[in-house]
């Protein structure tokens, strides 16, 4: 991958300044060492971010964020609902991360499998696995997805003429290590 970015510091006013902002391209995911400390699924696609740190916004700094992964993919050590891997043609995301929060303001997935859409917050916590979790999923499936999982427990979730029309929306609470889900 690529990284082509700037760091501004200024000691004007009362407390010093420093601002970052970077431009990643082509960035395998599976490279990324954060995403490892999840072993129950693996995630790969190229990515390409812009991240904006600025250290007078907030208490310790803010960070928006806007990133792309294309194509993305999603493999589930051990399968959910008969799924073991999810394939995406795009994964758009932006959000917004201070020392304490990391608000996910648009995360969207689109394929040839399912179509997805993720906001809500997560309260960060040390060790991170204790992060509460509010978060809102909608998945809607698409035709193809629906004709090859029509007699499979996911076929019979997503297979409801509402959830193909408008999707199901999953409501994600608890903590990264113990999330729980509640399906509407």
């Amino acid at each position: 991958g690529h990284l082509k970015g700037s760091v501004d510091f200024s000691m004007d006013g009362q407390r010093p300044q420093t601002r970052v902002v970077m431009n990643l391209s082509k960035v395998p995911l599976e490279v990324l060492e954060v995403l490892r400390q999840w072993p129950e699924f693996k995630l790969f696609g190229d990515m390409t971010a812009y991240m904006d740190y600025d250290s007078q916004k907030g208490i310790g700094g803010t960070t928006h964020v806007k990133l792309q992964v294309t194509p993305a993919k999603i493999v589930l050590n051990a399968p959910i609902l008969g799924l073991s891997q999810l394939e995406f043609t795009q994964l758009d995301a932006e959000m917004t991360v201070t020392q304490h929060m990391l608000q996910v303001r648009r995360f969207e997935l689109s394929g040839n499998q399912l179509e997805g859409r993720i906001t809500g917050t997560i309260a960060l916590q040390q060790p991170l696995e204790q992060s509460r979790l509010s978060l809102s999923c909608t998945i809607k499936p698409q035709a193809a997805f629906m004709a090859e999982h029509k007699t499979s427990m996911i076929g019979g979730l997503l297979g409801s003429a509402s959830a193909q029309q408008r999707g199901i929306i999953i409501r994600i609470a608890g903590t990264l290590d113990k999330p729980s889900y509640a399906i509407r």
